[in-house]
């Protein structure tokens, strides 16, 4: 069991008074995002272990779920899930936890890069945009979530892709997982720029988007102390990025890890959910446009979270952040 919160810091952070509401300036409450695993989409639950996650969710104050349904396959289909299963679990989230948007999370890998996603060719967008639009109608799904990997940050191909996705869709909610941006430390070198986006790539979509949640781990960054200051940079990056793009509807969130996986780019030890929030809040408390829009977290992901790290967050986030909305 990870260590208890004993970082005196983020009492002292918690002090001001938009910390304190969980609101911003205008009253807007706080998002807070959570992914959960394919599993829900194909097998079948009982409706007490339904109940169970729906008040899971509410208990941890999730406004958003990203529940994946599956990457697009060579045709743009989307295969891999269980009709009746999603029905279920969508209709018992809709009754127990109503205040909660159900996003279906789909995309996957670019071609490129070993997937099957391909942006460049047309036929392929329609694809996904007509699969996008019958999921939609068939299931009673919020929006979706898209997160397509690796993706260069100045591809015009996907914006013509939100485009269209905007128009088939209507008024659900289009999320967007975005890579984060770079950091001082990393070139515009390396031919990387599908792992690190500019503040200006995230104002470029933010028009077209309901909600962006940049996925702040993989960073490969090598202290606690460093990952904090990274951290707190998204924020005003995200705020001037919504400020360039004239302030769009665009909820900004930064996605925060809690596995334990070590790769060459997550070391365990410096990425984790409370090193994260403590970043997030410092970058909240010290704003430079307190009257821009809520900066929300995002947790990746639910089916890796151990019970001391959702007291970490409620120590540190749910009972002095939301808890007094």
């Amino acid at each position: 069991m990870r260590r208890a919160v004993a970082m005196g810091f983020g009492l002292g952070l918690l002090l001001s008074t938009s910390l304190a509401t969980g609101a911003n300036a205008a009253g807007e409450r706080m998002p807070i995002g959570l992914w959960l695993k394919h599993a829900w989409m194909e097998e079948e639950r009982s409706p007490k272990e339904l109940k169970a996650l729906a008040e899971h969710l509410t208990r941890h104050g999730a406004t958003h779920v990203y529940v994946h349904i599956g990457p697009f396959n060579a045709e743009g289909r989307l295969t891999r899930y269980k009709p009746a299963v999603v029905r279920e679990w969508l209709a018992a989230l809709k009754r127990h936890a109503p205040a909660i948007q159900r996003l279906a999370w789909l995309g996957g890998r670019s071609k490129a890069s070993g997937g099957t996603v391909e942006l460049a060719s047309a036929t392929y967008r329609r694809a996904i945009v007509n699969e996008t639009a019958h999921l939609l109608e068939r299931f009673d799904f919020d929006g979706i979530h898209l997160n397509i990997e690796p993706l260069e940050e100045t591809d015009p191909d996907f914006i013509t892709l939100l485009q269209a996705l905007r128009s088939a869709m209507g008024k659900k909610t289009i999320s967007f997982a975005a890579p984060k941006m770079r950091p001082g430390w990393v070139p515009g070198l390396f031919g990387i720029s599908e792992r690190y986006w500019s503040g200006e790539a995230f104002a470029r979509l933010m028009p077209y988007l309901d909600q962006i949640v940049v996925m702040v781990y993989d960073t490969a960054v090598p202290t606690v102390g460093l990952y904090q200051r990274y951290v707190a940079a998204h924020v005003d990056v995200l705020l001037q990025a919504h400020h360039k793009s004239g302030r769009p509807a665009c909820q900004l969130l930064v996605g925060l890890p809690t596995y334990e996986k070590a790769t060459w780019f997550h070391r365990h030890e410096v990425e984790h959910l409370e090193v994260g929030l403590i970043g997030l809040l410092r970058g909240i408390t010290n704003s430079s446009d307190p009257s821009g829009p809520t900066v929300g977290v995002a947790i990746y992901a639910n089916w890796t979270t151990e019970e001391s790290e959702w007291e970490t967050f409620h120590q540190l986030w749910m009972d002095r952040f939301t808890a007094r909305q």
